[in-house]
């Protein structure tokens, strides 16, 4: 009985040793730097959220791993020893984000981080929801992650109530350019 207890504990404290991946460095192959907030006095507010009240008819919001294009390349807002989901940004200039997501379904996993561009506005809060489409409800159990896609959608709080705003999907590769 001792043997089995000690064979638990150490399979626990091996895999509790396991260093993880980020979801950025999975995706893009190295670990991004961490995304300092901007230090202008104009700034905008960006938080990234998996809250079901942002929950679609055809999506469901995942917890993501927020990622943004700066001028010097792609930045990650979580750092070895932070996860921040909210982030200050320059206000009334184009600002390029996404959030990767990961599921799993029937032994596939998937990742999907479409990135999108607006304009926040100097002194407003956004919100940003990456939600997996398709495979939603019961029907998760025959939809494969083959059908299941995501997208990414903005909204503007006003008045603390959340307004979703146009926000175009764009192609990264120029970032750090």
């Amino acid at each position: 009985m001792k043997f089995k207890a000690s064979v638990v504990v150490f399979s626990l404290f091996t895999l509790a040793g396991c260093a993880t991946t980020s979801l950025s460095e999975q995706a893009f192959g190295t670990k991004l730097p961490k995304y300092e907030n901007t230090e202008e006095q104009k700034i905008a507010t960006i938080e990234f959220s998996a809250d079901k009240k942002y929950e679609t008819k055809k999506g469901v919001p995942f917890s993501g791993e927020p990622v943004v294009c700066t001028p010097s390349g792609l930045k990650s807002a979580f750092g070895e020893n932070e996860r921040s989901t909210k982030i200050q940004v320059p206000a009334n200039e184009p600002i390029i984000v996404t959030s990767i997501i990961k599921w799993y379904n029937s032994g596939w996993e998937k990742s999907c981080w479409p990135f999108v561009s607006f304009v926040p506005e100097l002194g407003s809060n956004y919100v940003l929801v990456n939600e997996r489409i398709g495979g939603k409800g019961i029907s998760a159990l025959w939809t494969g992650v083959a059908f299941q896609s995501c997208k990414v959608s903005v909204y503007k709080l006003v008045n603390n109530k959340p307004v979703k705003i146009e926000a175009k999907k764009v192609n990264p590769s120029h970032c750090g350019s």
